[in-house]
């Protein structure tokens, strides 16, 4: 390609290209550009005579870049990441005047506990913003590296590649959630209680699939717990519980002041700290870990966890 062809070629149209690049398919492309399927199939019918070449090709999966795509999507993905660091560099950070689409990765367990306060928050202070909040799953971290999403909330445990800076943003400690006339509501919690009612196991992907982390401490103490049933669905667990004797082994950033059958009570004297002590962090690419709009989202995480932690706190008490 000659220079006079590089200097004709639209920025928007190096940002199809990636956008494609990633994708591999034509709807999820439009989708993410908020364009029709058309306009992005008449881009890339200007893209392949600007290049002379066809770029993608129909697989039965979507669409294969070619060689050459290769190489044209990373140099144009680099440029243009580096353009837009830069540009947000020279410009000082205020959330009202974000007018995009912003998506985010939350952990099923957390997104749960802090959905509302969230929301409100980040839209209080950007009412312009379009929000999308999605559930934390296994092709999260590549979905960080492809700027598909900005940010990601899960437990610091969680694996990552080096790629993906992480950053604390609370501690929790660990709770037990039954229902309010359960046999254990009402007395003083000792390890032992719980060999004697089922566990009610949250699977977190990424996170716990292969072990219940509940029942591995017990096991250090001497005792066996059994579990009863495993779910990713944190309200069906909750709506297991309120009919059986279940529990569920959680956290103190969990919202019971919104079930006012279930009772919640602190396990955090009962084992030692290292046994259980855990944080919830974010999580982004290297790149952007310096980016006023990812720690602004990830400031506004913390409050809602911590103003959580604290409600929660009172309602352990009674």
């Amino acid at each position: 390609m000659t220079q006079r062809d590089a200097n004709s070629l639209d920025l928007n149209m190096l940002k199809l290209l990636v956008v494609l690049y990633q994708e591999k398919n034509m709807r999820k492309a439009a989708n993410r550009l908020h364009v029709s399927q058309p306009a992005v199939s008449h881009s890339l019918k200007k893209l392949r005579e600007h290049f002379d070449d066809q770029l993608f090709v129909k697989v039965p999966k979507g669409l294969e870049p070619t060689p050459l795509a290769h190489q044209i999507a990373g140099v144009a993905n680099s440029y243009l990441e580096g353009l837009t660091r830069e540009l947000n560099n020279l410009t000082e950070f205020d959330p009202k005047y974000i007018d995009q689409t912003v998506r985010i990765a939350i952990a099923g367990p957390i997104l749960t506990c802090i959905a509302g306060s969230l929301h409100r928050k980040i839209r209080e202070q950007a009412p312009n913003i379009q929000l999308e909040i999605v559930t934390w799953a296994q092709q999260t971290p590549n979905d960080l590296a492809q700027n598909k999403i900005i940010l990601a909330i899960n437990y610091s445990s969680v694996p990552h590649t080096k790629q993906i800076y992480s950053k604390k943003l609370v501690d929790f400690n660990p709770t037990v959630i039954f229902r309010k006339d359960h046999p254990l509501a009402s007395k003083q919690l000792e390890l032992p209680d719980f060999a004697k009612y089922e566990l009610a196991s949250l699977i977190i992907p990424g996170w716990n699939d292969q072990i219940v982390y509940a029942v591995e401490t017990l096991k250090q103490y001497g005792v066996e717990a059994k579990v009863g049933i495993r779910s990713e669905v944190l309200l069906a667990l909750i709506d297991v519980i309120s009919q059986t004797d279940m529990y569920i082994a959680h956290n103190d950033f969990f919202p019971i002041q919104h079930f006012p059958h279930l009772k919640m009570k602190s396990v955090a004297n009962l084992v030692e700290p290292e046994d259980y002590q855990l944080s919830v962090n974010s999580f982004c690419h290297i790149k952007d870990h310096h980016s006023n709009l990812v720690n602004w989202l990830s400031g506004l995480v913390k409050d809602s966890l911590q103003e959580q932690i604290e409600t929660s706190a009172c309602y352990c008490k009674e």
